[in-house]
């Protein structure tokens, strides 16, 4: 759109071509026929791919924002509904994110990520319980998941648990070198 209309004012401003009357309405009656053709599950797995992408760059606001995008388009995918989940922890939305990250598991019941974050969703909120019910089920599903064994971690230390809290940060180092 904004290609197209640059072009136009391009040849406008050269006398090339004038603006036919009703212009505006024109253009919003062409933007509805394209954005209607446009698949929305093809443009909300770019979204959660490009999500990915910009998360592994680093730029977490805007991985939020496409994620959150594509979870609006795409309704039954485990992966977009765990990105989704994030991102509204991020924000502090515990409970939005809690409910992303229960539909993610109602598709995909072995998420592994999606899991370890509900556990931590409910961490957030006090939830130890909760919580801990959680990070064993990642345990369980794979014991080698270093987030887990660092939420574990923490949530040990809360609970003043020093000995089992330091086994579960030192699981993790031993996994993850960047847990140090």
């Amino acid at each position: 759109r904004m290609l197209a209309l640059e072009l136009f004012d391009c040849l406008s401003e050269r006398r090339i071509v004038q603006r036919p009357e009703m212009w505006n309405e024109r253009i919003e009656r062409v933007v509805k026929r394209v954005e209607g053709r446009i698949d929305r599950v093809a443009q909300g797995t770019a979204l959660r791919n490009l999500s990915k992408v910009l998360a592994w760059a680093g730029k977490k606001e805007e991985a939020n924002q496409l994620a959150l995008q594509a979870s609006q388009l795409i309704g039954g995918d485990a992966e977009t509904a765990y990105l989704a989940g994030n991102a509204l922890l991020q924000e502090g939305k515990s409970d939005e994110a809690i409910a992303k990250f229960e539909q993610a598991l109602r598709i995909e019941p072995n998420h592994v990520a999606a899991r370890n974050s509900l556990g931590a969703a409910y961490f957030r909120q006090g939830n130890l319980d909760e919580a801990l019910r959680h990070y064993r089920r990642v345990v369980e599903l794979q014991p080698d998941f270093a987030p887990v064994h660092n939420n574990l971690g923490a949530l040990y230390q809360r609970r003043q648990e020093t000995k089992t809290a330091m086994q579960h940060y030192k699981q993790a180092i031993r996994l993850n070198p960047r847990y140090s």
